[in-house]
Order: structure tokens, then sequence, then C-alpha cells
């Protein structure tokens, strides 16, 4: 173990991929975060969703609830 969270190492990873000085984004995703050549993005209505944050997307855009198959309405 790491000892980072899930979060921290994406972000770490995010850090030390950054692309070089002077790059310039060549779109932005649903918040607004430059993206760069290379970036593997999902499409949505929201815009760009990069693929490391699809949970965060889905988290902040649909509500989430626990189901029980055997509970008798």
């Amino acid at each position: 173990m790491s000892g980072f969270t899930a979060k921290e190492a994406a972000a770490y990873d995010r850090w030390k991929t950054q692309p070089p000085e002077g790059t310039a984004p060549i779109a932005y995703d649903w918040q607004e975060a430059p993206l760069y050549p290379g970036d593997l993005c999902y499409i949505t209505e929201d815009g760009y969703v990069l693929e490391d944050e699809t949970k965060a997307y889905m988290d902040a855009v649909f509500r989430k609830e626990e189901i029980n198959v055997w509970e008798e309405k």
C-alpha cells in the first residue's frame, strides 16, 4: 500500500505527467480544468470528463440509491 488515497494518487499521477511549460490546453473539461493532447476523456452533455474523474462526475451528476431486491412493497 502506498499510503495515498485513490484521489491523492490520481492527483499525483496528473501532476507528474503535466505537459511541459508553454504547452497550451486544447480544450477544457466539465470543471473548466485544461485538457492537453493525450488526455483520455469521455464526452458528456456537460463536456469532457477525464477517464480518471468519471466516478467524481457520476457522484456530482447522479443521485446514488441503494436498492433492496427482496424488499416487499
